[in-house]
């Protein structure tokens, strides 16, 4: 595998996590010293707060959350406030509504795992964060049952895929829930975990319904390979933000955190790769963190990596931009406003299709039509 083709991959991902100013507040924010008053100044000089995404503006407040000591400008103080007050109210909507489909599935008989950023609540319940929505898992054999509870109790204009069902308060166009019948990993073999995430998940208490979190490892696990289709997808950079925070919390606060647990979660479910990628980004912020063994392929896997950075590049430069455009049209708007049978056929229609997008030859044609002077 050519080693400037790797430079360049994981400059790209770099970039589309955050941008060259993000870069430098998330070090602050992470940094085991602390921000200090010159560099908050010096950031600040050329920073303009109201045109600021609100991941960037959380970055901030991360970095000088405590700190009784700094000196913020009247015009930023405020504002920083103002969005984790925010972030905090919306937080709550959204745990309420977990906790109302929680208890019905319960009476029903389901468990509900809950996954991301919702479980980060649990740990962490005073860290500020932005929920796009709370996704959990339950068992796939009651996947059917459970979209029909939540649909009972008035939740709908879905966005339907092929391993959740994405639930909104109908008209509103907030999302608020998403089911899970397995974790999106995109290897065919996502329903190899869903029985291990299972026995290993501890009963808590769940914004007032009973509910199961997933032990530190295999939140570890579903961190990293989230990030990584993150970066695939060039998504929600505010939970890409989040996870250096997560990630590093997961670690450091559980006593002899064991690795081998996310190793066998990659190997169980073919995702060694997108762990390896997701851990050399992190990695970059968090050093000495996370094990050098998990940023590499196998020995003897050199050619079957390269394959995969062609197909990252095909997802991130090539589907990504057509699911957009496809999105913008009335068919796309469609498909997430109505659970019907159109929308299932075509979950199963992305389905079939999935395996020919996938073929290296296939990939690579399509790349060197998006971009014809690109050295893959």
């Amino acid at each position: 595998m050519k080693k400037e083709l790797e430079s360049r991959l994981l400059d790209s991902c770099s970039r589309t996590v955050l941008d060259p100013s993000e870069q430098k507040v998330l070090s602050f924010a992470l940094s085991r010293d602390g921000i200090t008053q010159a560099q908050l100044d010096s950031f600040l000089s050329d920073w303009n707060i109201e045109k600021a995404p609100i991941f960037s503006v959380m970055l901030l407040a991360y970095a000088t959350a405590r700190r009784e000591d700094l000196v913020l400008p009247p015009h930023v103080g405020p504002r920083l406030k103002g969005v984790l007050q925010f972030c905090r109210f919306q937080n709550l909507k959204k745990e309420a509504h977990f906790s109302k489909v929680a208890k019905a599935l319960g009476l029903a008989g389901i468990p509900a795992l809950i996954l991301k950023g919702g479980a980060m609540k649990v740990y962490r319940p005073d860290f500020p964060r932005w929920m796009n929505d709370i996704d959990f898992l339950v068992p796939a054999a009651d996947y059917e049952r459970a979209v029909s509870i939540a649909r009972d109790l008035g939740y709908g204009d879905p966005m339907v895929t092929d391993h959740s069902v994405d639930l909104r308060i109908p008209g509103s166009g907030e999302g608020l829930l998403d089911i899970h019948r397995q974790l999106e990993l995109g290897t065919g073999k996502e329903n190899a975990l869903n029985e291990v995430l299972f026995h290993r998940a501890w009963k808590r208490k769940i914004f007032s319904a009973d509910g199961l979190l997933p032990c530190p490892e295999d939140m570890v696990f579903i961190a990293l390979v989230n990030f990584y289709k993150n970066l695939e997808r060039r998504q929600t950079p505010e939970s890409s933000a989040t996870t250096f925070f997560d990630i590093r919390f997961l670690v450091e606060s559980t006593p002899s955190f064991r690795w081998e647990i996310v190793r066998d979660n990659a190997r169980l479910t073919g995702s060694g790769f997108q762990l390896a990628l997701a851990s050399r980004v992190v990695s970059a912020y968090l050093e000495d963190l996370i094990p050098e063994d998990l940023w590499l392929p196998a020995p003897g896997r050199e050619r079957a990596y390269r394959n995969f950075i062609d197909a990252f590049f095909f997802h991130r430069d090539v589907l990504s931009t057509a699911r957009d455009s496809f999105a913008e049209t009335r068919v796309g708007a469609s498909l997430k406003s109505d659970y019907n049978i159109f929308s299932r056929t075509w979950a199963l229609v992305v389905k079939g299709i999935k395996p020919i997008v996938k073929m290296p030859v296939f990939m690579r044609l399509a790349l060197r039509m998006r971009y014809k002077k690109m050295d893959l």
